[in-house]
């Protein structure tokens, strides 16, 4: 599924984001097994201090 989102989203950008709170490292660590890497961190997003 997520290649196929990645596909549909390069027809039209050059970049593609996804957004994983601090406290799923599960998602963490399949996005980074897929070539993402973190760019940065938005603190007390979701969950305050997190």
């Amino acid at each position: 599924m997520i290649d196929y989102a990645e596909k549909r989203i390069f027809q039209s950008t050059p970049n593609v984001f996804i957004c994983v709170s601090s406290f799923n490292p599960g998602a963490r660590k399949l996005y980074e097994r897929l070539g993402y890497s973190v760019i940065g961190e938005l603190h007390d997003y979701i969950i305050s201090g997190a």
